[in-house]
C-alpha cells in the first residue's frame, strides 16, 4: 500500500495494526515527507505526544518561522491518529549504501560462483568429485555465516527486513555452495605442479543420454585407482561411434592435484587392430 514510502524510511513500532492504520492515510505520508524535506529525519509518538527531531543538526534543517509553523500545523494534523500507549518511531533510511551494498554482493555472488563452477568443471573435473564437495562443505559454512552476519546487519530495522534477509540468503546459499566447490576444483587442478601419470584402460561400456540440444556420449572405464571400480569419461559423437569395446584401449594421463583429488588431464583412443 506504501511500498514508496516504506522504502525511504525505518519504520519501528509497537502496535502493527495502528502503524498501518496510521501510515495507510496519504495524507500521513505526505506530511511525513515534507517534514523530512525541511531536515528532521526523525518522527517521534508516543504516550499523547508527538515531537520531531533533527539528528545530527545540519545546516540543512529549516528552523524560519514559515518552516517552524508549518511543521507546528503538520504535527497538529498528524496528532489526531497518536496511540493512547504505543510508540511509533519514523526514521530517514540512513543505510542506503548498506543495503544496496547486500544486494550487490548477493547479485556477484550468484555470477561469479555459477561461472566459477561450470569453468573449473568443465577444465578441471576431479575423479572423486563427491568428496572435494564434501570438502567444500567447511568453507561453504564458513561463507555462509560471514555473509548471513553483513546482510543482517545491513539490512535490518525496515518493516520487509526479513523479507529482503531471506531472500538474499536463500540466493546465497546456492552462489557459496557453487563458488567453494568451484574454487577449490580451480586451486586443484590449476595449481597442479605433479607429473602426470600414463594408464592404458578399456571401456565397459558406453552409453549416450538424448536432451533438448542434442545427445551426450559417454564411456565407462576399468578404473585403475584402488578405491574406485570405473570412471567415466564425456566423449564425442565420433569417438563414440569409433570405438570397438572388445579390442581397443584408453590412454588416460591424470595428476595427483595440488589439494590432493586426482583429475584427468587428458585422455585418446588406442586402436587394436
Amino acid at each position: 500500500m506504501f511500498l514508496e514510502f516504506d522504502n525511504l524510511f525505518f519504520i519501528n513500532s509497537s502496535d502493527d495494526i495502528f502503524t498501518k492504520m496510521f501510515l495507510s492515510n496519504p495524507k500521513n505520508r505526505d506530511l511525513i515527507k515534507e517534514i523530512y524535506k525541511l531536515g528532521y529525519n526523525q518522527i517521534f509518538i508516543q504516550n499523547k505526544k508527538i515531537e520531531v527531531r533533527a539528528k545530527p543538526v545540519s545546516k540543512h534543517v529549516k528552523a524560519d518561522k514559515a518552516s517552524v509553523e508549518f511543521i507546528a500545523q503538520s504535527l497538529a494534523e498528524l496528532s489526531e491518529y497518536q496511540p493512547k500507549n504505543n510508540t511509533v518511531v519514523v526514521e530517514e533510511d540512513t543505510n542506503k549504501i548498506g543495503r544496496y551494498s547486500v544486494y550487490f554482493l548477493t547479485i556477484f555472488l550468484f555470477i561469479f560462483g555459477i561461472i566459477t563452477f561450470v569453468f573449473a568443471y568443465s577444465k578441471y573435473k576431479p575423479l572423486d568429485m563427491a568428496q572435494l564437495m564434501t570438502k567444500s562443505l567447511i568453507y561453504y559454512f564458513i561463507g555462509s555465516l560471514v555473509f548471513g552476519w553483513f546482510s543482517l546487519k545491513n539490512l535490518k530495522g525496515r518493516s520487509n527486513s526479513h523479507y529482503e534477509w531471506l531472500t538474499a540468503m536463500i540466493i546465497s546459499l546456492i552462489s557459496i555452495f557453487f563458488l567453494s566447490s568451484g574454487i577449490m576444483m580451480y586451486v586443484n587442478g590449476h595449481y597442479d605442479k605433479s607429473t602426470p601419470k600414463n594408464v592404458e584402460t578399456v571401456v565397459l561400456k558406453k552409453y549416450y543420454v538424448r536432451g533438448k540440444n542434442g545427445s551426450s556420449y559417454y564411456f565407462i572405464l576399468k578404473s585403475w585407482r584402488d578405491n574406485s571400480e570405473f570412471e567415466k569419461i564425456k566423449v564425442s559423437k565420433g569417438i563414440f561411434k569409433k570405438i570397438d569395446t572388445k579390442k581397443d584401449l584408453i590412454k588416460v594421463s591424470t595428476k595427483s592435484g595440488k589439494l590432493g583429488y586426482e583429475w584427468i588431464t587428458d585422455w585418446h583412443l588406442i586402436k587394436n587392430n
